[in-house]
């Protein structure tokens, strides 16, 4: 996002905030509760939108059905907005119009520091859930509250499933905003530690169209390597996956392993284009089971349906479920503030003690232990999974103490993981890279058998078993060379009689 932009909307929000600000200590004493105005600035036209809608609002249910004599009610106001005007169109409503106490959203990552900023200005604190760019810091920038992982606690269980798995280059394939951006030097550095190096790094913009990722992936095939490491947000990557599909780049080979963006996404996404996915290999935050989490995925599907009857939405995601622990964590807040009248008082006044009591607020929420830590989430165990099919299986897990092992409870790690099925449907790992098998002349005489000998194994496929001492210096010569995952095969040098062809 260029600063002429974001200047440019901060300074016409500064002219309607200050219009406004006069009528902003006028009081509403028809209620007998003291409402708090909460805005949410989402795409409601989307699955993720539909899902953090349904949430939010079974969370306010949910809390004042469990504490019905607290003297504070939150009230939401949903407004939708997909690009950067119609962002700051909603924030000025929010803030002028609705008078909102706090800001949760936005949807769009790039639209993340405009509402930061202008939230600051007008001291409303701004609460996101969705992805953000690691460089949107809560430590500089006081208004702004993580309530999500931070995108840059993944990328040591990136290195370390790619180390895991004996692959030392790796392509980066991002979105190119500030989202996408931000990762590189955290991933770049983490797999740096893991002796792995990034061999190219592929920009694809929001708005690209399909003929311009059609051209990247051809490009990208025309490299060596085959092991890509991919971050953008579900309306990226469920287009380009299709289209890496149709070019024939989710075959037999290819290594795919997408970040936490679009991973916790998966099950809000369509589910042909999970399918076009089998074989990737995903990081996301893990969420722990409960008995109030089952009950709740059971009301949640009533409640979408009733909500957004038409939508194709099949299951929720954890940015979902950290929307309905946002929730509740505010509803907390405003109630230890202990004031009787929001209304009575203006943002100024109320947004540094809503931020001070929401950083204080701990409690077991959805999606586990909601603890804000330095004005972002405390980190957790991250869950590798496999897509398959049109779903997918929890391979194993990654923790910043054990790192990778099958069981995220088990006492130690053991840096393996479940079975696995890749691209292609294959159960064999991939090699990463598109380099040829190493094939190797075998001499076919009667004498010096010691020195070389073979027997055919399979007499379809010409395979051979080869023994004697210039073997043994061959396979030795790959052990001290560290060549030991290198693929090769020996065959006969032979012609059609079964004859030496050639001297």
């Amino acid at each position: 996002m260029s600063h002429p932009i974001i200047m440019f909307y901060l300074a016409l929000f500064l002219v309607f905030f200050h219009v406004g600000v006069m009528s902003d200590d006028v009081a509403d004493h028809t209620q007998s509760k003291s409402i708090v105005h909460i805005g949410a600035i989402l795409d409601e036209n989307s699955p993720e939108g539909a899902i953090a809608e349904t949430c939010m609002s079974m969370a306010i249910s949910d809390f004042y059905a469990l504490y019905p004599h607290h003297w504070t009610r939150l009230v939401l106001q949903p407004t939708t907005a997909n690009d950067l005007g119609s962002t700051a169109a909603a924030v000025v409503d929010l803030v002028k119009n609705v008078k909102v106490h706090a800001i949760l959203g936005p949807q769009i990552p790039d639209a993340a520091p405009l509402v930061v900023e202008m939230g600051a200005k007008a001291h409303v604190p701004v609460i996101s859930f969705f992805p953000t760019s690691p460089s949107l810091s809560p430590s500089k920038n006081p208004y702004f509250i993580r309530a999500a992982q931070d995108d840059s606690f993944q990328v040591k269980a990136i290195a370390a499933t790619l180390q895991r798995f004996g692959w030392h280059e790796a392509v980066f394939v991002y979105q190119d905003t500030d989202f996408g951006n931000g990762m590189i030097s955290s991933l770049v550095n983490a797999l740096h530690e893991h002796d792995i190096r990034v061999t190219h790094m592929s920009a694809i913009p929001s708005s690209a169209g399909d003929f311009h990722i059609s051209r990247e992936l051809n490009m990208l095939m025309t490299k060596k390597n085959r092991v890509f490491v991919v971050h953008m947000t579900s309306s990226l990557g469920s287009r380009f996956f299709a289209l890496a599909d149709k070019a024939g780049m989710m075959s037999e080979g290819y290594a795919w392993l997408i970040t936490a963006s679009l991973s916790n996404s998966l099950k809000a996404m369509d589910s042909e284009i999970v399918d076009s996915m089998e074989g990737v290999l995903g990081i996301r935050s893990h969420v722990p089971e409960s008995k109030h989490l089952k009950s709740f995925n059971i009301r949640w599907k009533r409640n979408l349906h009733l909500m957004n009857p038409n939508s194709s939405v099949t299951g929720h995601s954890i940015f979902g479920l950290w929307a309905y622990d946002t929730i509740w964590a505010l509803a907390m807040a405003v109630e230890r503030i202990g004031v009787t009248d929001f209304a009575s008082l203006g943002s100024s006044r109320i947004g540094p003690r809503l931020v001070k009591e929401i950083l204080k607020v701990k409690f077991k929420g959805l999606s586990g232990e909601f603890h804000l830590v330095n004005g972002q989430l405390k980190s957790s165990a991250l869950e590798i999974f496999n897509v398959i099919g049109k779903g997918e299986r929890v391979v194993g897990y990654w923790t910043p103490d054990k790192k990778i092992s099958r069981k995220l409870y088990s006492s130690a790690s053991n840096n393996d993981l479940k079975k696995i099925i890749w691209t292609g449907d294959s159960t064999l790992v991939p090699e990463g890279s598109a380099i040829s098998k190493l094939r190797i002349g075998i001499p076919v005489k009667v004498g010096f058998k010691e020195f070389v000998d073979h027997k055919k194994k399979n007499v379809y496929t010409n395979e051979i078993a080869c023994s004697g001492f210039s073997i043994d210096v061959f396979l030795a010569v790959l052990e001290v060379l560290d060549f030991k995952d290198i693929s090769y095969e020996f065959f006969p040098f032979e012609n059609e009689k079964g004859e030496m062809n050639g001297t």
